[in-house]
């Protein structure tokens, strides 16, 4: 199947980027567009005759920031194969192959069925909440067990204090924030001298895990790395889980207040935000006093790595350069622009220290 795969590529090179809509047969092969095109790859899915579902999922990369997000996933997915146990790799694709046509770089993977949990979410908004917690608490249970398996003592790298450094200096905190963050020093350095470190996935938003009759399934590695802080990963599932489906001008506004529902005591989510906490960090050791410092550098990381996104795009003319903390918190085409998102949520969480969960 490889070798038609790279026919494939090789008949059009230029099909799959930008998006391509139509079906594209090719020997015993049949190729359904693409799914997206982001930092310079673009993935599609392969079906066999007769089949009703994809049996890869193929990944190209069409720009060196590509190439390196396909050698993450392909570390990333051997990672998981050859070290951890069945219990936590069966969740992952399986990867099939690794190869280079013309020059571009790709990876053949596993293809994974079933509804991916941010469809589950929208879909029980309201009648069938309940429904979406538990598949998000199963979800945070399986974090878990990624952790426990991949964790490792601290090794001396410094990652929370040159991280909250680099965030003050990237942003305009008000005095209430400036405040809270020079209160987290002591904590972020023994987050640093103390915490375990773990393999992390980078990306874990509820459209990348899936639910089907295998039970459940992750996809897209592509910024996974060893060596992270634990709760990254779970803090990033609930941040994207609370999304509100309303106007895209009252986006941001929504996921500052859905935040707060889930990490102040008095919101209404709490509690789930406490059962999933419970559930990944069970065996990890964590000290109460951890959780705190641990948020915060999670925002400060997500910051942080906002700014950089914002910075490219507007180097590369893609977008206007916006401030983060603009005002503006949304595409003027009505998707939302996550500029400012987590600087905003970081202020959230200073203004209410006293409130929080933990």
């Amino acid at each position: 199947m490889m070798e038609e795969i790279e026919k494939i590529i090789l008949a059009d090179p230029g099909t799959f980027f930008p998006r391509r809509e139509a079906p594209r047969r090719l020997g015993t092969l049949l190729v359904k567009g693409s799914l997206g095109a982001n930092a310079g790859r673009v993935t599609f899915l392969v079906f066999r005759d007769e089949e009703t579902a994809p049996s890869l999922a193929v990944k190209i990369a069409r720009a060196p920031a590509g190439e390196s997000l396909l050698a993450a996933e392909a570390s990333g997915l051997r990672f998981l194969a050859e070290k951890l146990s069945a219990g936590v790799n069966s969740a992952a694709p399986k990867l099939l192959h690794e190869g280079n046509c013309l020059g571009a770089a790709f990876i053949a993977e596993e293809a994974v069925g079933g509804i991916p949990l941010g469809a589950e979410m929208a879909q029980c908004l309201f009648s069938r909440e309940k429904k979406a917690s538990a598949l998000l608490l199963e979800a945070s249970s399986w974090l878990g067990r990624l952790a426990r398996e991949s964790g490792r003592p601290a090794d001396g790298e410094k990652k929370a204090v040159p991280a909250a450094e680099k965030f003050r200096t990237r942003y305009p905190l008000s005095a209430g924030a400036a405040r809270f963050l020079d209160g987290l020093k002591a904590d972020l350095e023994c987050l640093d001298r103390e915490c375990r470190r773990v393999f992390v996935h980078g990306d874990f938003s509820p459209m990348n895990i899936y639910f089907g009759e295998g039970g459940l399934r992750v996809i897209d590695w592509a910024e996974s790395f060893h060596g992270g802080m634990p709760l990254h990963d779970l803090f990033f599932l609930l941040t994207c889980s609370v999304a509100g489906a309303g106007p895209a001008e009252e986006e941001g506004t929504r996921r500052l207040d859905n935040f707060s529902s889930l990490f102040l005591r008095e919101g209404a989510r709490s509690e789930l935000a406490r059962a999933a906490l419970k559930r990944v960090s069970n065996g990890l050791d964590l000290r109460e006093g951890m959780l705190r410092p641990l948020l915060a550098l999670f925002l400060m990381e997500r910051a942080n790595l906002e700014y950089d996104v914002l910075e490219r795009q507007g180097q590369s003319g893609y977008m206007l350069p916006l401030r983060p903390f603009g005002e503006n918190a949304n595409w003027s085409d009505g998707s939302l622009l996550r500029c400012g998102l987590y600087g905003r949520l970081f202020e959230r969480i200073a203004a209410n220290s006293d409130r929080l969960i933990f």
